[in-house]
């Protein structure tokens, strides 16, 4: 406390993360995400009022002043942004030098998160996964994480947590764009053709 926030309202940033190996770690970051916000103005007095804290998009979608998107190029307007969009918003708030800044520290904390995974999931794999047991690289399996990380008024990037199956339903033109790029984009990256 305090958060970021852009004209008054609080927001979290959803990253699509690929793992295609823990061992060796092989980690990618999709360059495009989302940006959702809580659809009421902030104000630390009132804490009964789960729209003005809360930035969940199936929380926020059934509040009266939440906006819709309803094209894909109006991606910096509404309830819903795409990462592009706010990280152009960011560069006109905080300058590009402070923008890059974050953006390294967005990318740090993903990957010392997938490193603090990283005993578990190998153990699991050397327990499962015939390959492994034999110290072979992983060309079995992959993981899509969706990570959601929050700024606070500093614009530190503060993680708040790593979905293991992000929701990937589209709703909106603005998601349907993001989310079918990504998955194309991964499926290229994994070695299935589209």
């Amino acid at each position: 406390n305090p958060p970021f926030l852009l004209d008054g309202l609080k927001s979290d940033i959803r990253l699509y993360v690929l793992v295609t190996s823990f061992h060796p770690l092989c980690v990618y970051l999709y360059e495009e995400g989302l940006v959702r916000f809580a659809t009421e103005p902030y104000d630390m007095t009132s804490l009964d009022r789960r729209c003005m804290h809360l930035t969940n998009y199936s929380l926020n979608k059934h509040n009266k002043n939440f906006v819709k998107n309803t094209n894909e190029h109006d991606d910096g307007a509404g309830s819903k942004w795409s990462l592009t969009a706010f990280k152009r918003r960011l560069r006109a708030e905080l300058g590009e030098a402070r923008t890059e800044e974050l953006w390294q520290q967005v990318n740090d904390l993903v990957v010392k998160a997938v490193i603090a995974a990283e005993p578990t999931v190998v153990d699991a794999m050397k327990a499962y996964i015939p390959a492994a047991q034999r110290g072979e690289p992983n060309r079995q399996c992959f993981q899509l994480f969706g990570f959601d990380v929050m700024l606070d008024a500093a614009a530190k990037p503060w993680l708040l947590e790593v979905n293991l199956d992000p929701a990937l339903r589209t709703e909106s033109p603005l998601d349907l764009k993001i989310k079918s790029s990504m998955l194309v984009d991964l499926l290229n990256v994994v070695g299935m053709p589209t």
